[in-house]
């Protein structure tokens, strides 16, 4: 038994030298299949909702300084993925209605031309995410432990989904990892220059999303993990704490007025040379004094813009609180409501993970009975389960219950706890089948992922019944986010099911759908449906009651569709309704 014992940590050994000699290159294959796999699914979908408010307020922030069209996010992540819209022609940068424009561009065919070159920046950060994920866990956990989390990333469709979408989902759920990790970095190896790079990690975060502003409190208990266990050396006395503090607000602080500069400086000059403002100084005044008073009554309107009351980073912010405040209609197994649940992101978690994952998590968590204090990173494991534990919580007092993006943030911190659960302490639980298990649970989290392929979106576990049956349990962007739209154009164009009456989750242009095309939810139907001659294409949302009220479409529920698009658009044929009933099917 000690001769089979010795053979097997060999086997182990010479398992784990050969993952890390070619470390790089499996690094590179998985990450190659997340671009793939993303760009496959862009290319297919048309803008979901969020994406022309993104684009429209990131460009024209780019392009004019003014970020006041639409504050509900920090500017960063709008920018990054407005900057391939300035390659447009001068002819077609908007000059009037900003919003109809740009909208009506992002749905111009092919959509390609713009939509997708903003994805294209959404992708890459997706792929910069895994390689820091990669490098970082492997650096603090092993190489075993760094290619099980990235395996796990590269194949959740959560993330795959979220990953190529011009929206801040992705965005701030990189921004939150960086600073988490460069922050236990900082605590690890203490230094200015490590604390530097923490700083600008904590900044890239908070102006991604307000969601990051959890970071405040998790930050400070994680340096208090720090200071228990480093109590007295450089950077864990009293005078550097404070030292510490005071350079990491002042640090976040200036690149969040940085990066809303651009704005105060715009709002300076307007109010300056604003119709009907009195002069700065009499013409009879000498030059040199003119200019004086000039920049004064200049510098003067710039401390006004970046006032607390009017700083758009604070505007923005008590919009959120407001609408955290006023709630926001959501549904949850069947039931509608708008104060939010306490349970709606367990339920979102249990329903939207992978299996493979979950499976893993139960694993992790019998293999805690292994667990070896003194042999453990601490301040790496602080990192990968305090910050993901908190900011779950703070989502569960939410009032604002929209959809599996909402946790993002918590799933690399999820993959790389897990596996290093599974690969430190998982052998002690398993034995022998240790290997096989493993293999099960990678066969199981790719084999989900890509049959969801290309609608990652509307992905649902197999537990929960597939993507099927996700209308039962959760609506809006965990499924039904506006992103087939043109997936049904071109299954009406090569059907044939035409007319077609719709009642869409989405913004169509003008006989986007060909003659004879019925907007649904602008004339509504006064005849009844049994009176329809169409095709009638209706979202699930709109099916099941959401934003419309349950009677709109309640004659619906009781039918079947005869077609399902994507599984977000439920379409019933009322072109026979008179001949007998109306035809069943699937089309996903």
């Amino acid at each position: 038994m000690q001769f089979k014992s010795l053979r097997s940590e060999a086997t182990s050994s010479a398992f784990f030298r050969l993952l890390d000699r070619h470390f790089l290159l499996i690094t590179g294959l998985l990450l190659a299949i997340l671009a793939l796999s993303q760009l496959g699914s862009a290319i297919q979908e048309t803008p979901t909702n969020d994406e022309p408010v993104h684009l429209t307020a990131g460009y024209v922030y780019l392009t004019r300084g003014e970020y006041q069209m639409e504050l509900s996010a920090p500017p960063l992540a709008r920018v990054l993925t407005a900057l391939p819209l300035l390659a447009w022609p001068p002819r077609l940068r908007p000059s009037g209605n900003l919003w109809h424009i740009l909208g009506t561009v992002l749905w111009d065919d092919p959509p390609s031309t713009v939509l997708l070159r903003a994805r294209m920046v959404v992708i890459a950060l997706t792929l910069l995410f895994g390689a820091w994920l990669s490098w970082w866990t492997r650096r603090e956990f092993g190489v075993a432990v760094a290619l099980l989390a990235l395996f796990f990333f590269v194949f959740d469709p959560n993330l795959l989904a979220h990953g190529h979408y011009a929206t801040t989902d992705l965005c701030v759920s990189f921004g939150i990892f960086l600073a988490c990790t460069l922050w236990t970095d900082f605590l690890q190896a203490p230094g200015w220059e490590a604390l530097g790079l923490a700083v600008g990690g904590i900044a890239f975060a908070l102006l991604s999303k307000y969601s990051a502003l959890f970071l405040i409190v998790a930050l400070p208990l994680m340096y208090g993990v720090a200071w228990w266990r480093k109590r007295g050396r450089p950077f864990f006395t009293s005078r550097y704490a404070i030292a510490v503090v005071l350079a990491t607000i002042l640090g976040v602080t200036s690149c969040i007025a940085l990066a809303y500069a651009p704005a105060a400086i715009v709002r300076a000059r307007s109010s300056w040379t604003a119709p009907g403002s009195s002069p700065v100084a009499t013409v009879a005044t000498p030059p040199k004094v003119r200019s004086t008073i000039s920049v004064r009554r200049f510098f003067a309107e710039f401390r006004s813009a970046i006032s607390p009351g009017s700083f758009r980073y604070i505007q923005g912010l008590n919009q959120v609180r407001k609408h955290n405040t006023d709630g926001q209609a959501a549904y949850l197994l069947g039931q509608f409501g708008s104060r939010g649940w306490w349970e709606y992101f367990p339920v979102v978690f249990m329903v939207k993970t992978p299996t493979g994952v979950l499976l893993a998590c139960l694993l992790a968590a019998a293999s805690l009975f292994y667990f070896r204090k003194e042999t453990s990173p601490v301040l790496p494991l602080v990192c990968v389960t305090l910050p993901p534990a908190l900011f779950f919580l703070a989502a569960m007092s939410s009032s604002i219950d929209l959809g599996v993006r909402y946790i993002l943030p918590i799933y690399a911190f999820l993959y790389v706890f897990v596996s290093f659960m599974l690969v430190s302490y998982g052998r002690g639980l398993l034995g022998r089948t240790w290997p096989y298990a493993i293999a099960l649970l990678l066969i199981l989290t790719c084999s989900e992922s890509l049959l969801s392929y290309p609608h990652y979106l509307a992905f649902f576990n197999w537990p929960s019944g597939g993507s099927a049956s996700g209308a039962s349990y959760l609506l809006d962007s965990n499924l039904d986010w506006a992103q087939d739209t043109d997936n049904l154009r071109r299954y009406v164009e090569r059907t044939g099911s035409t007319p077609v009456c719709t009642a869409l989750f989405a913004y169509t242009p003008k006989d986007y759908f060909g003659p004879g095309w019925r907007d649904l939810l602008a004339t509504g139907v006064p005849e009844g449906f049994e009176n329809l001659n169409c095709v009638v294409a209706v979202s699930v949302n709109f099916v099941k009651g959401l934003y419309i009220g349950p009677k709109a479409f309640a004659a619906l529920r009781r039918l079947k569709p005869f077609a399902e698009i994507g599984y977000s658009i439920y379409l019933y044929d009322f072109r026979h309704r008179r001949a007998g009933n109306p035809r069943t099917g699937s089309e996903s």
